[in-house]
């Protein structure tokens, strides 16, 4: 697994590298300090899984680089860090084409959450995004229209009883991706346990 880390301050760079370092063992992390550098480094390593971004650093124009960076190698999956919790700002984003909007601020394992859901394809929206968009919808049916496939493809399976073992079998992923993607469907349900995610109506899924 090979991921570039983009962002102009050091310390952050070796914070991220160590809690990267919980995905996989041999994994190989690059590092650009500008939007000059990351331009460089996709076009060398297209093979890159992911790309972690600083919209602030020097050479990027806020957030409207995010198009640019996809258009050089649309195979790879651009996630933002950021320090700008702003909900705003995270639904610009992700409509620029970012896969996910991840917070400097977020706990360890919120990251690697967060981290995993995108390797595996899906888009990560941050909780105060969620709560938001949880807030103004009126019923469940409204709430399950903003799971992504793969999350309700997982809540279907939960409420069938899987375990989250039995879960990663069936779909083909790790048992720590199933996870992600549960924690990811009770914050966008807005429900507090597995229980209760599978109590919703069975007609609305």
């Amino acid at each position: 697994m090979k991921i570039l880390i983009a962002d102009d301050h050091q310390m952050v760079r070796e914070g991220v590298k160590g809690v990267l370092s919980a995905l996989d063992e041999n994994l190989d992390v690059l590092e650009a300090e500008n939007f000059q550098d990351v331009q460089k480094i996709l076009s060398l390593h297209p093979e890159l899984d992911l790309l972690l971004l600083d919209i602030t650093m020097p050479g990027m124009d806020g957030i409207s680089n995010i198009s640019t960076l996809k258009k050089l190698a649309p195979d790879i999956p651009v996630a933002i860090l950021s320090a700008h919790n702003d909900v705003k700002l995270v639904k610009e984003a992700l409509a620029l084409g970012a896969d996910g909007y991840i917070s400097k601020t977020s706990k360890t394992a919120v990251m690697l959450n967060a981290i995993r859901l995108i390797l595996d394809g899906e888009i990560y929206i941050p909780s105060l995004y969620l709560n938001q968009d949880s807030n103004n919808l009126t019923n469940e049916t409204q709430r399950l229209d903003i799971l992504t496939p793969r999350q309700r493809e997982v809540l279907d399976r939960v409420r069938k009883g899987a375990s989250n073992k039995e879960i990663a079998r069936e779909i083909g992923c790790a048992e720590s991706t199933v996870k992600a993607h549960v924690t990811a469907i009770l914050k966008a349900l807005n429900v507090s346990s597995r229980a209760k995610a599978s109590a919703l109506p069975l007609d609305e899924i």
